[in-house]
C-alpha cells in the first residue's frame, strides 16, 4: 500500500499492517474470523486493533520470544491481553 502522505519514503511494515486491517474490515469484515501474524506483531496495540474489529488473533512466536513475552505479562505494571498457561486467555 503506498503511503497516504504523498511522500516517496517507504512505509514501515507495522504501519502498513494497521492500515491493511482497516481496509480488510471495511471490505471483508464478515468473511474474516482469524488474523494470523508473526512475532513482529506481538504487541498490545496490534492485538487490541484486531479485537476491535471483532476478529480472533493468532501470533506465532519462537520459543525464546514466548518466554520473553510471558515474563513481560507477569509484571504487574504491564498487563497484556495475551493468554499463557496458568493465565486467563482472551475469550
Amino acid at each position: 500500500m503506498p503511503p497516504r502522505d504523498g511522500d516517496a519514503k517507504q512505509e514501515g511494515e507495522q504501519t502498513g499492517a494497521y492500515r491493511l486491517l482497516d481496509v480488510l474490515y471495511r471490505q471483508y469484515h464478515q468473511q474474516i474470523d482469524v488474523i494470523v501474524a508473526d512475532a513482529l506483531y506481538a504487541s498490545r496495540v496490534f492485538v487490541e486493533t484486531v479485537l476491535k474489529h471483532v476478529w480472533n488473533v493468532v501470533i506465532r512466536l519462537k520459543d525464546s520470544q514466548r518466554l520473553t513475552i510471558q515474563s513481560d505479562t507477569q509484571r504487574p505494571e504491564s498487563p497484556t491481553p495475551f493468554g499463557f498457561p496458568g493465565q486467563n486467555a482472551i475469550k
